[in-house]
Formats: C-alpha cells, structure tokens, sequence
C-alpha cells in the first residue's frame, strides 16, 4: 500500500492547523547534525528525532516503541527524511501496526537535485546540480540540532 503523500508546505500547514499532528524525522543522528532539522518551535512544537535505520542500514528496533510513546493509532504523524523514500518505509511499517494516520512528505528535507543547475544552489557530485524541492528549498522554518 503506498502511503499518502504531501509536499512539505502542505505538511507545514497540516502542522500548524491539527494541534494533536506530530512529525517524525527518520534520519540518520549525522544528518540531523550536517544538514539540520525542521523548525517547529514558531506553531509551538517540536519535531521528533528517531531514526529509522542507522548508518550500516540497520533498522532501530525501537522505532515503533518510540512512535508508540508519542502518538495514538489515530494521530496524524508526517514522516521526513531526506528525500521522501525512508519516511515513506516507515508510513508504510506505522500503517501495518495500525497507524491509520501516517502521512510521507514526499520531498523530504533535502528534496531531489537536478542537472541544469536550476534551483537552489546545492552541491551534488558534479558541482552543477541545484537542490528542486524539499522543506530546506521551499523556505520553511529549519534548523541546526
């Protein structure tokens, strides 16, 4: 089943306007430190920081304990990652526990790059790519952890 998805301004708005909706970013501790993490503090939230799998790939057995502690199978949870392919596995592994609410944002943090240097500037492996998309690109609140 694919999850639903949304663009991180919709994830942005859904946030602010649904007192009980959290976000999850699934990342990895070393990009939440590189690349920072989404800045809730301006709708009165935090973002919850909880990998999914860590640098070797493996997955944190403690990932479904931890969303346990901090939202009810109803709860709108959005899930970030880099570019939307990981939050997108753990919608998929909230829902087959019961979470009804689980929503991927698409883009993720980072978002894609493409090769015409269009964009915002980003760095990719040629030096020409611009960042496209992504919570950091489209301008909303971000920060270093």
């Amino acid at each position: 089943m694919t999850p639903k998805e949304v663009n991180p301004p919709e994830a942005y708005a859904a946030l602010t306007t649904d007192a009980s909706a959290v976000m999850i970013d699934c990342r990895t501790r070393a990009e939440w430190e590189h690349t920072g993490i989404p800045d809730l503090s301006a709708i009165g939230k935090t973002v919850i920081l909880e990998t999914l799998v860590d640098e070797m790939g493996r997955l944190n057995q403690n990932f479904l304990g931890r969303v346990g502690e901090i939202a009810q199978p109803q709860t709108p949870i959005y899930i970030i990652c880099r570019s939307g392919r990981r939050s997108a596995g753990a919608c998929q592994m909230l829902a087959a526990h019961g979470y009804a609410n689980t929503c991927n944002v698409a883009e993720g943090f980072e978002g894609h790059h493409n090769n015409a240097g269009l964009g915002q500037t980003g760095l990719g492996q040629t030096g020409l790519e611009a960042v496209i998309e992504g919570w950091k690109s489209r301008g909303l609140p971000w920060c270093q952890s």
